[in-house]
């Protein structure tokens, strides 16, 4: 008889659990006091500021629109 049917039966927090898979490394960047921004580790400091200015670059095309962060996100996905 496999492990199957009789885990079933057993309560949820008796049960078996996968090991959790550990988070991957990763830096986070504080822009401000609301407001960071996450990378890997080995990312260098000019592909990094390469980044941000491009980010800068797309989202003051739309700054004249007066949209919130999640709505220029959504606008940029789009154009993409």
């Amino acid at each position: 008889m496999s492990r199957g049917p009789i885990e079933a039966h057993r309560p949820r927090h008796l049960r078996r659990r996968r090991p959790a898979q550990p988070r991957r490394a990763r830096l986070v960047v504080p822009l401000s006091k609301d407001c960071s921004v996450a990378v890997k580790p080995g990312v260098k400091l000019q592909t990094f500021v390469s980044w941000l200015q491009d980010l800068l670059s797309r989202f003051s095309r739309l700054e004249s629109q007066d949209l919130q962060v999640a709505e220029a996100v959504e606008a940029l996905a789009g154009k993409e």
